[in-house]
């Protein structure tokens, strides 16, 4: 066993210690590797986990959604956006308008993409925005000056209690399966 000198000289620290001798040093070597090649497999990200297990060719999921009732949604949707506007809110709300109307113009192209299972997601999400933005105008309709600039013709209602906007085909009961009951009230 030979004894190491360090870069100042001879050192006599039992850490200054090396044993120099080939087979040492190629155990060392291989241990070295062993332990890189352990703590590399096991940081392997998360993700490539599941990619490994599925199959190589892609899943198709059913799309089990009606066309046409899609298109009604839609025409809905355009209904709502164009009434929403004639009452100022994209004066009154510019933000959530151009989301609202990001987000009509994502479901038309879904809509032409024959990506149904995408459309009909974002229409939910799309009537969400809706109804945030007609609470939003029931709320501040008294106080806002910015809707006192525009007239609000038939959505606005005088009700018992207090001054509010009604857009009937937004209340939880409306049923929004049932066709004919829209197309009657037309």
């Amino acid at each position: 066993m030979k004894i190491s000198t360090s870069i100042w000289g001879k050192s006599n620290k039992v850490s200054d210690l090396v044993v120099l001798t080939p087979g040492d040093f190629i155990a060392r070597l291989w241990c070295c590797l062993f332990f890189v090649l352990i703590s590399s497999c096991t940081t392997w990200p998360d993700s490539a986990e599941r990619v490994l297990s599925l199959p190589n060719e892609r899943l198709q999921i059913p799309e089990n959604i009606n066309r046409e009732y899609l298109q009604y949604l839609l025409g809905i949707v355009d209904q709502r956006f164009s009434e929403l506007d004639s009452v100022g809110a994209s004066v009154c709300f510019p933000g959530k308008m151009l989301k609202l109307n990001r987000l009509h113009s994502l479901v038309k192209h879904e809509m032409d993409g024959n990506l149904f299972l995408d459309a009909k997601m974002n229409v939910e999400k799309v009537f969400d925005l809706l109804n945030s933005v007609r609470t939003d105008i029931e709320k501040y309709y008294s106080s806002n000056d910015c809707f006192r600039s525009f007239h609000l013709g038939h959505f606005y209602e005088r009700s018992n209690e207090r001054e509010e906007i009604v857009f009937p085909e937004f209340s939880p009961w409306f049923p929004l399966n049932d066709i004919e009951n829209l197309m009657e009230r037309k």
